[in-house]
């Protein structure tokens, strides 16, 4: 990681490697001797290839940067997870838990992950970054949510949480304001997957004595710990959000979180029309749903939840409390049993049947006798003839209160009428019979007419809105049958347009966010044409959906590139085995549609990889005898090669490289044969005892015969310097074999470097082989790894130890556990066989006490020589 800061002196800005952290370091430009600041996140620092901007929260692991992506210049959330924190295991765990989980999901309102890694100690996770405002901000500025608004953004997250589950089964465990954001497009984002938690994994990876999630959107279960929450648990704390962003309010408050636990678990929810009068019954009964105490007594599913809501917003349900205000009803409220006296069942069930018909009529809800311990919702327009659960307080709409009874009159004293009496007595009892009855009959008649009034008046409205609905939807001839006029239709029309032009909007943005996310986009522009049938709108989504399915016909093709993009560096430079795995391992968009070529070009790469593997170990061995001169062995191992079945395949490619062999055996025969030019002549030959003037007599095969000063001289290859033996190498024909020649006899003097220069880039299997033994010659020695970084480095050992003790074999030690491991070299290519498996690992020596290597793909080490 580069540490960036300026200079105090003259403000030029400097970047230094966090190595140099602590150090002192002149300025550049003033020559000012500068302390490098101690290492930490600042801005302009920065991780892996992100250069971080600002810091803009923190969140459940760890700070939260705005940062640039430097290869492709967009702006990124990037969390961070200190070095401090992964000194525990437990936390790293979960760190890098997140980094997996927020990569597999791909959904419209979920933050999406794209990138992962770690650099000097700082794990990172690289995600969009949203230009937009949470929920916990926006309440804080406005206090509460309109309920249709509130109820939008829960269908979204109902949305988003059920594709989580269904998919992954993924919990969220911490769903509150924070979490959630409107972007600048209106678009809803569910934020910080860091605790969430997938019903199949290990439960070790959920830390002991660690807090998980935020008390006041609790579930009971997830409170207590319960090991079988599932998405419920969830569903309770939407439902706690929902309600705090319609009423402005938490469900529940206390000194401490604690007591907020113990609130949930144990307190009856309160109503929200007691914190916000007008909330609409049918919104409040949900929110007793979504939190009822026992989970089985929520949605069964996510999809049951998001239904129930977009019920309510496609009803004029949220216009209830407001109507029932406007009829001169009072809103619903909240009553306890002992707001009725005990007797109240038997008031209303005792009346007579006109009167309870006439109630019934008049939906005013019957009440039953019931006990309080329980809450549950009952809408206004409810029948109430439903049976209501034992032990509960009734939610209810408002009802008629029975009058008190008539009390007894006192006793008095009382006499027998008389004859003249009884006459008159019975006529005026006759009387008021008559003029109640008529009084009844009056009564009874003009109710009846009254809600023959209201219920034609209420399916005229519901006529009305039905029209309005048709000429929001296009059918603008449906004023006819409205009662609205021509004003409002255009109106209606105007805003319908609108409305399409913001979906269409909407639909190609994320068309060109979401490159490979095709059917999603095609299925936004469906969504405009249905909407948008017989306007401009229907053609404009018509050409959408075109050339959104012609690029989903050449997506395969362009993923398929791409792969083949990323595994071509590791076929150039020798790693067949590594190509072979990216094909095979590649999880992305379009997975399954491209699965067959990719898996048919891995199964060539790793025939390719077998067949090299074959050839590079036949070479490597037969060389090894010509080292140290074993001809016998060598002429063995050159008859298996020309006759066992095993190199069938290859023989054609063994064949090619015996002829170089053979050559490279009989090296001081074609050296020494270069003096025959000299036969006669006095000429200067350096020796390993020095250079002499001597006169070449004649050659017998590999020995040649000289005399200086009058006495005889026996020269052999042994004998020259390894200048001469240079120079006697340059009389030989330009070929293959002098490159192999030069670079053999470089090894044999020691010189691996310059062996290496003569043979790096040539053909041929003994070529790479004889760079790879100068490869090994030149790392012999300890090696620590340094660094640990690459795109698909997560969690491996923090220990990396090598001692090179040959040219074929090494001590390795990672974790704490060691191994002696065998391995031959092709170039920059290691051959490591550890077991039965043979991996390639790709080495850059970089002179000195530096070199990189990737023994995976994704995967790379700095090591250090000790």
């Amino acid at each position: 990681m580069e540490i960036a800061f300026t200079c105090f002196n003259c403000g030029v800005a400097i970047e230094a490697e966090s190595e140099l952290c602590g150090d002192q370091l002149g300025c550049p430009n003033c020559d000012t001797v500068l302390l490098v600041p101690a290492a930490g996140i600042w801005p302009g620092s920065r991780l892996g290839g992100f250069e971080v901007l600002r810091r803009v929260g923190v969140g459940g692991m760890g700070e939260v940067f705005l940062a640039k992506q430097v290869a492709l210049d967009r702006d990124v959330a990037l969390k961070v997870l200190p070095p401090a924190m992964t000194r525990s295991p437990e936390l790293l765990t979960r760190f890098l838990h997140e980094i997996q989980m927020a990569g597999k999901l791909d959904h419209p309102n979920i933050v999406s992950a794209f990138d992962a890694g770690e650099d000097d100690g700082f794990y990172f996770l690289a995600m969009s970054f949203v230009e937009g405002e949470d929920l916990a901000d926006r309440l804080e500025r406005e206090k509460q949510f309109s309920e249709r608004e509130g109820l939008e953004i829960c269908a979204k997250m109902a949305d988003a949480l059920g594709y989580a589950w269904n998919k992954y089964g993924l919990l969220h465990r911490d769903i509150k304001p924070a979490n959630i954001m409107v972007d600048s497009d209106g678009t809803v984002k569910l934020m910080d997957m860091g605790i969430a938690k997938t019903m199949t994994e290990d439960s070790k990876l959920t830390m002991v004595g660690l807090f998980v999630g935020t008390p006041y959107y609790m579930s009971p279960e997830q409170a207590q710990s319960l090991p079988t929450m599932d998405f419920r648990s969830d569903i309770y704390a939407l439902g706690a959000t929902l309600y705090h962003l319609i009423t402005g309010t938490r469900p529940f408050d206390a000194q401490s979180a604690v007591a907020v636990l113990t609130k949930h678990v144990t307190a009856p929810l309160p109503d929200p029309r007691t914190r916000r009068a007008d909330v609409s019954a049918s919104t409040a009964t949900l929110l007793h749903k979504m939190m009822a105490k026992d989970p089985n007594d929520r949605h069964a599913s996510w999809e049951a939840l998001g239904q129930e809501v977009r019920t309510l917003l496609s009803s004029q349900t949220l216009m209830s409390t407001r109507a029932s205000a406007a009829r001169g009803h009072a809103p619903p409220t909240v009553l306890g049993t002992s707001a009725y006296p005990e007797d109240a069942e038997t008031l209303v069930q005792g009346a007579p049947t006109m009167v309870h018909d006439f109630l019934a009529d008049a939906d005013i809800p019957l009440l039953k006798p019931t006990q309080a311990n329980r809450t549950v919702a009952l809408a206004p327009e409810d029948d109430g003839e439903g049976e209501v659960p034992a032990g509960s307080t009734i939610v209810a709409a408002p009802a008629i209160v029975p009058a008190q009874p008539i009390p007894k009159p006192k006793e008095s004293a009382w006499k027998p009428p008389t004859k003249a009496s009884n006459g008159l007595v019975y006529s005026v009892v006759a009387l008021i019979a008559l003029t109640v009855i008529a009084v009844i009959l009056v009564i009874v008649n003009q109710t009846r007419q009254s809600i023959e009034d209201k219920r034609a008046e209420a399916k005229e409205k519901k006529h009305a809105n039905e029209m309005k609905e048709r000429v929001e939807v296009g059918d603008i001839d449906a004023h006819i049958g409205a009662k609205i006029t021509e004003a409002e239709v255009k109106q209606l029309a105007r805003e319908r347009m609108k409305r399409l032009d913001e979906m269409v909007v909407f639909a190609r943005n994320f068309a060109r966010q979401n490159r490979y996310s095709i059917k999603q986009a095609i299925a936004h522009f469906q969504k405009v044409k249905d909407h948008g049938k017989g306007t401009k709108f229907e053609l404009v989504a018509d050409d959408e959906i075109r050339k959104l399915k012609e690029r989903l016909a050449l997506a395969p093709n362009e993923i398929y590139a791409g792969v083949r993009a990323e595994a071509q560096p590791y076929a150039v430079r020798g790693q067949l085995s590594a190509a072979a795995r990216v094909y095979e391992r590649y999880r992305g968009p379009f997975a399954e549609e491209t699965k067959k070529p990719r898996l048919a070009q891995a199964d060539l790469l790793q025939a390719e990889a077998k067949r090299k593997e074959l050839v590079t170990r036949w070479v490597c061995e037969a060389w090894g005898q010509i080292r140290v001169n074993n001809h016998a062995e060598f002429t063995r191992i050159v008859e298996i090669g020309q006759r066992s079945r095993k190199y069938a395949d290859v023989r054609q490619a063994i064949i090619q490289e015996i002829a170089h062999l053979e050559t490279l055996r009989n090296w001081p025969q074609r050296i020494m044969g270069t003096y025959e030019v000299d036969r006669g002549q006095t000429i200067t030959v350096r020796t390993i005892r020095g250079a002499r003037e001597v006169k070449i007599v004649r050659r017998v095969g590999s020995v040649v015969y000289a005399s200086a000063k009058g006495r005889e001289l026996r020269l052999t290859a042994n004998d020259l310097a390894y200048a001469e033996l240079t120079a006697r190498t340059e009389m030989l024909p330009d070929d293959v074999s002098r490159a192999h020649l030069r670079a053999a006899l470089a090894l044999r003097s020691n010189m691996p470097g310059e062996a290496r220069a003569v043979v790096n880039g040539r053909p041929g299997v003994l070529a790479g082989i004889l760079a790879g033994d100068a490869l090994a010659s030149q790392l012999r020695g300890s090696w620590n790894a340094t660094k640990f970084g690459g795109p698909a480095y997560a969690n491996k050992p923090s220990k990396f130890k090598m001692m090179m003790t040959g040219t074929r074999a090494f001590e390795l030690t990672f974790d704490g556990k060691g191994a002696n491991v065998a391995f031959y070299t092709h170039g920059s290519i290691m051959y490591v066989s550890i077991g039965n498996d043979v991996q390639e690992w790709y080495v850059e020596y970089h002179g000195g006490h530096s070199m990189h290597l990737e023994p995976r793909p994704g995967i790379e080490l700095t090591l250090t020589r000790r």
